[in-house]
């Protein structure tokens, strides 16, 4: 289900239980999660078929529950070229995280300001946000969309930058 699109045809799609986990899905994910950019994004060294698959199942899952959503970003073709996710932290904060194919050229600015429109509906009032020391893209991002540099703190595999943003 589309939630969202932008002036170019850039698009959020809610991965929710009726989401359709297709072969083409599949093979998308796997090629852009081979990228150098999104390798280890989920912890893992590498995300195979079946760990796809197991994302999606509990992706869909924690949607239903109510403490987790992702959404996929799809080109004006419908391709998916990226995802965003939320993870509700406790009631009142969220985590956000967001990773696009290299090979795509579209704006994450809008989209972020759609999933701060999402937590705001999900009455929270903190978004939080953990990117790589070297990943300057998501920097900028983040930057640009009114985060603020909080520290750094230890992730799960690799020390993290944590951004934050109060939401009005």
């Amino acid at each position: 289900m589309n939630i969202f699109e932008n002036e170019n045809g850039v698009s959020l799609c809610q991965v929710d239980r009726d989401y359709a986990v297709t072969d083409e899905v599949l093979l998308i994910l796997e090629e852009i999660f081979e990228q150098e950019a999104c390798k280890g994004l989920f912890g893992a060294s590498k995300m195979d078929r079946q760990r796809i698959v197991d994302y999606l199942e509990w992706a869909k899952r924690k949607n239903t529950e109510g403490s987790n959503y992702l959404y996929f970003v799809q080109n004006n073709l419908g391709k998916i070229v990226g995802g965003m996710d939320i993870q509700k932290d406790n009631d009142r904060e969220v985590s956000i995280g967001f990773w696009k194919d290299v090979n795509s050229d579209f704006s994450m600015t809008k989209l972020v300001q759609k999933l701060e429109e999402i937590c705001r509906s999900l009455g929270c009032v903190k978004m939080n946000a953990y990117i790589e020391k070297t990943n300057t893209k998501a920097e900028r991002l983040l930057d640009r969309t009114g985060f603020l540099e909080e520290g750094e703190v230890e992730g799960r595999t690799k020390q993290l930058v944590k951004y934050g943003k109060a939401l009005s």
